[in-house]
């Protein structure tokens, strides 16, 4: 069990500076998971692109994924100045209300690392999270192995268009994969299927 009490008015304004770098009426931005990291005598809030740390008073150590704009709407509904949060067997508990988290880990902070990705993320910046030492684990934590192998197949799909258009001027698939690779600084070869 975690619990964290931080003031309404000091969260609120958090979420809402995260809330401010997610593009309004994107497909994506429904999709956008908040990751809460409690330390000690700390909180930590962070959606893809953006990241706010906040002073509180803290009980344990866990890291919990909840939808963005759900834990945004729980916490402006709130009504008290100060809020108790308690995270506890995959579900946040907030004022009687028992809400179920996408994933909750506590014990300790083995897995606590957030994954670091830009505000308008793309599949080649999916497709380079593995390679940038993040492990299986952190990566299955946050929900992101489907998110990049669907990032994968799309790439893979993009690699197969840009060869059907360069093959006419001589390119062969090796150069194709090659030319992207070093563009996007990834060694696609690895995933790229060969026709």
């Amino acid at each position: 069990m975690t619990i964290f009490v931080v003031n309404k008015t000091v969260i609120f304004k958090a979420l809402k500076f995260l809330k401010a770098s997610v593009k309004p009426k994107d497909k994506k931005s429904l999709k956008i998971i908040c990751e809460i990291t409690v330390l000690d005598g700390k909180i930590q809030l962070a959606i893809p692109g953006s990241y706010h740390e906040l002073n509180c008073k803290t009980q344990g150590v866990a890291k919990a994924t909840i939808p963005f704009f759900h834990f945004f709407e729980l916490i402006k509904d709130e009504k008290s100045r100060e809020i108790s949060i308690e995270l506890k067997n995959n579900f946040l508990y907030l004022r009687g209300l028992k809400i179920p988290l996408n994933t909750c880990f506590i014990e300790n902070d083995k897995i606590l690392r957030t994954i670091n990705l830009p505000t308008n993320y793309s599949d080649i910046d999916l497709v380079k999270l593995p390679s940038q030492g993040y492990t299986f684990e952190e990566l299955n934590f946050n929900r992101l192995i489907p998110s990049i192998i669907q990032a994968q197949e799309e790439v893979n799909n993009k690699v197969t268009k840009a060869y059907d258009i360069l093959s006419s001027f001589g390119f062969t698939q090796k150069e194709v994969i090659k030319l992207i690779s070093e563009k996007a600084k990834i060694d696609i070869d690895k995933f790229v299927k060969y026709d």
